[in-house]
Order: C-alpha cells, then sequence, then structure tokens
C-alpha cells in the first residue's frame, strides 16, 4: 500500500513525503528499514523515530518539532498514533495462501467446506459442520458436530470448539481456546450436600470481528445461546477490509 493510501483510510495528516511512498510492513524504529511504518507518542520518541531508517512515522501533531529531518522520510500526524500504527498494520498484513485440507485432516460426514479455505495436520471436524469461504484451521483444532464457523475466521493450533458453536465472520481463535464448553452450574441437595449439575443446554455464538484470547475458555449457557460481540471497529478499516 502507499503512505496515501493509509492516509485515505485511517485519517492522518501528511506533513512531510510522497503520498506514493510505499509501505510494506511496521517495525520498532531501531530495525525499521526503507518499507517499513513507525510510530511515535512523545517528542522524546518520535526524535528516535524520525533518526531511523524507516520509510515513514505517524506521531502526534507538534512532535516533530523544528529540527530539520531527512526529506525522503514520510511524517503523518494522527491524534492517536499507536492505534493509527496498530490499524495500519492489519491492512499491511500479508494475505493467507490457501493450502486445502491436510491430508491426515478427520473431515465428518455433511460438512461444508468453503472455497480457499486451509485445514491443517491433524484437525478434526464432525459431521454436518459448515466452514466459510477463506477460513484458516491449524493444526490439532477439534471441531464438534453442528458448528458452524463463518468466512475468513483463523482457529489456531489446538482450539476447541464444542458441538453447537457457532462463529461469524472475521473471527480470531487463538491456540488451546475452548469454546462452548457447559457452565458452572451445579444444584446442591441441602439434606444430603451432593451437588447434581443444572442442565447446560444452551449453546454459544460469537459475532463478527472478535478475537478470542489463547487458553481462554467462553461457555455456553444453561437455556439459550449467549453471544459475543466485537468493540466497535473503525467503518473505514471495515470498508477497506471488505474490499480486498
Amino acid at each position: 500500500m502507499s503512505l496515501g493510501e493509509l492516509i485515505e483510510v485511517l485519517g492522518g495528516k501528511l506533513v512531510q513525503g510522497r503520498p506514493d511512498m510505499v509501505i510494506a510492513g511496521v517495525d520498532d524504529p531501531k530495525s525499521a528499514n526503507g518499507l517499513d511504518l513507525v510510530f511515535a507518542e512523545d517528542a522524546a520518541g518520535a526524535t528516535i523515530a524520525l533518526s531511523g531508517g524507516a520509510a515513514a512515522v505517524v506521531l502526534k501533531p507538534g512532535c516533530a518539532g523544528t529540527s530539520s529531518w531527512s526529506p525522503l522520510m514520510g511524517i503523518v500526524e494522527a491524534d492517536h498514533p499507536r492505534l493509527w500504527f496498530s490499524r495500519a498494520a492489519k491492512l499491511l498484513a500479508l494475505p493467507h495462501t490457501p493450502t486445502g485440507v491436510h491430508p491426515t485432516a478427520v473431515i465428518g460426514a455433511h460438512v461444508e467446506l468453503g472455497e480457499n479455505i486451509s485445514v491443517g495436520p491433524g484437525v478434526y471436524i464432525d459431521q454436518v459442520v459448515t466452514i466459510g469461504a477463506g477460513t484458516r484451521i491449524e493444526a490439532g483444532v477439534v471441531i464438534g458436530q453442528y458448528v458452524s464457523i463463518g468466512k475468513d475466521c483463523h482457529i489456531y493450533p489446538r482450539a476447541v470448539l464444542y458441538p453447537g458453536t457457532t462463529l461469524g465472520d472475521r473471527v480470531l481463535v487463538h491456540a488451546g481456546a475452548v469454546l462452548g464448553a457447559d457452565g458452572f452450574g451445579y444444584v446442591r441437595d441441602s439434606k444430603t450436600g451432593a451437588y447434581t449439575q443444572f442442565p447446560q443446554q444452551g449453546t454459544l455464538a460469537i459475532e463478527d470481528d472478535v478475537e478470542v484470547g489463547a487458553n481462554s475458555t467462553t461457555t455456553a449457557t444453561s437455556a439459550k445461546t449467549s453471544s459475543w460481540s466485537p468493540a466497535p471497529a473503525s467503518p473505514a478499516l471495515a470498508r477497506w477490509a471488505r474490499a480486498r
């Protein structure tokens, strides 16, 4: 992407440099090269970033000061440089090349696989499962029956999706996460002190653009579907992602 395209999507003001400058990735100011973007949040950080080898730096208005910096470096001013940098990193991430279904994966009956998917080694997919186009499922993932996974999801190694779990589009599930397990619900007999598990009949629905942390557990509910939604995202960023 060019620096101008990033500004068009993310906002900000180009105060130095060419809008057609190519930006290939993001990096730390000390190791960045002539194709990288870096950021700074204060004057001290700006001095380090502007003295490095990056192609461009995004910083708070006024942080560049009055010193003379290399005229070849792009300088973008934004109110929240760290956020701008983070969103730029997503836009600059290289797209995944689909690999298809690995020969060691186990695929159950009546499984619908969308186009351009990747299913890694040792994946187990039970029967009556739907997986949307562009989704990537890494090694050792276990997917129970009646699970529905949307488009462009990424499920990292050894995650477990219990039966009936639903994922929306562009959901990231990090390694070792467990989705849809029974919640903690027990009924105590006051006479004997014994505990009996309350029926866990609900399912779990993860909506679009949610990221689930590594080794976390998100449980279903006892009687209905529990739903998790993402934090609000930049509308411009969402439009750009859909257009790619």
